[in-house]
């Protein structure tokens, strides 16, 4: 009897000795990893070149409804009263001075990022500008209308540059759509001249390659998770005080404000981010056939079972992970959507310039070169030229799934789609028709 006592007792403490161990070695931490080239290099603009005070202050006097639907609906095509419309264009006519002066510069640099209020103050400002070009448009003023097309596509261009978060770049790509879907109308109308033609070509071709915004606000966004990762392992708060989704967790992980090493390594959780953003910062120019996609749960060790995820190592680093990792890949394929959209804008402002002086629809793209076009631009997908159907009336991209299904527009089966995920990505190609 005294004998198996020994025995179990020496079991039980090599099992003691055993679980030390694990915690002692599994606990260790890493060096500090070198994340100088994500640190982001923000160049402070003057004030008296930097258009968003201006813009601040036109979006100050700005007299809309309390709900902008009617708005929304107007700019989307739908039946609206017109005359409401015009009310709200008269009330709002002294804005447009302050918007202008502000779009004569070329950098917006917001004053502060700790909160986003002046986010809905473009956005207010992007929808005033599209209202009155497809007010202008109904009342076939097409040089007007092209004037505020050409405002929301300088807005756009202006604020992705110097995006300081994904938010503001989200925004940024909001306001650009808003401006290609106007300049994309206006080009297909009949009576517009070779002028108005060559005025919006001009503009779409000013506009600035959209990776240095998203490049800058992916390092804001490794910065802002590195802080806080700094923060909790200085500052012994609590689970629930660092992560608003943390209910998702049993209780006494919540509560609980002290972690050994085993549980939470700040270096190795950092340097597992840094590598990860460093990856997607290197994808931002790319084509999308070019990406190097994660699965990000896998990546970031998110599967298993809860339990699994508890118990191992660097279980609060993987919180982090979890809770502050953005939708990577949904910003990069965004991204290619944009340039895409932008690509095809311009092909259906030069194709239109080339009917107005040929009289026919050019046998191929590169007829377009280079009198209306340098060249024809790339598919964002795959990195071949855009292509064209001139029997089809249209060009198209090849979208996410890099096939070319010959310009077919229909939505694969299981795809849903809705105003903030444009039809046009979701078919099996991204097409743009050319009107006949």
């Amino acid at each position: 009897m005294k004998r198996t006592i020994k025995i179990l007792c020496s079991i039980l403490a090599l099992c003691v000795v055993a679980a030390c161990l694990t915690l002692l070695i599994g606990g260790r931490d890493v060096s500090a990893p070198d994340v100088s080239d994500l640190i982001v290099e923000k160049q402070i603009v003057p004030d008296d070149q930097n258009a968003f005070q201006h813009l601040m202050k036109a979006a100050d006097t700005l007299v809309l409804p309390s709900d902008l639907d009617t708005m929304i609906q107007f700019i989307d095509g739908k039946q609206v009263y017109e005359p409401l419309i015009a009310e709200i264009l008269k009330k709002n006519e002294p804005a447009f001075p302050a918007i202008h002066k502000a779009l004569s510069f070329d950098r917006c640099q917001a004053a502060s990022a700790e909160n986003f209020t002046y986010i809905s103050k473009y956005h207010h400002v992007a929808i005033l500008l599209a209202v009155r070009a497809v007010h202008d448009l109904h009342q076939n003023h097409i040089r007007q209308s092209i004037q505020s097309a050409t405002a929301l596509l300088r807005l756009g261009d202006m604020l992705h540059v110097d995006a300081q978060n994904l938010t503001e770049f989200g925004a940024a790509v909001r306001i650009l759509q808003l401006g290609l879907n106007q300049a994309g109308t206006t080009a297909r109308m009949h009576s517009i001249s070779n002028e108005d033609l060559m005025q919006l070509s001009n503009s779409l071709a000013a506009l600035r390659p959209l990776d240095r915004g998203l490049t800058r606000a992916f390092q804001t966004k490794f910065k802002e998770v590195a802080d806080q990762i700094d923060g909790f392992r200085a500052s012994h708060k609590s689970v629930e005080q660092t992560f608003s989704d943390a209910n998702l967790l049993p209780i006494v992980l919540r509560k609980t404000t002290w972690f050994p090493g085993y549980l939470f390594k700040a270096n190795v959780t950092k340097q597992k981010l840094s590598v990860l953003y460093r990856d997607t910062i290197q994808n931002t120019p790319r084509y999308y056939s070019d990406m190097k996609i994660y699965d990000l749960t896998q990546y970031l060790g998110l599967v298993g079972s809860k339990t699994a995820f508890l118990l191992k190592p660097n279980f609060v680093g993987r919180l982090f992970y979890a809770f502050t990792t953005p939708e990577i890949d949904t910003y990069l394929e965004g991204k290619c959507q944009m340039e895409g959209t932008i690509a095809g804008t311009r092909l259906i402002v030069a194709i239109q310039s080339f009917r107005q002086k040929h009289g026919k629809l050019p046998d191929e793209l590169t007829d377009l070169c280079p009198e209306h076009l340098p060249s024809v631009p790339p598919d964002p997908f795959d990195g071949k030229p855009f292509r064209y159907s001139a029997a089809k009336a249209l060009v198209y991209s090849v979208s996410k799934d890099l096939k070319d299904s010959d310009g077919s527009s229909e939505i694969p089966p299981g795809e849903i789609y809705g105003d903030d995920y444009p039809r046009t990505w979701i078919a099996f190609d991204g097409v743009f028709k050319i009107d006949l």
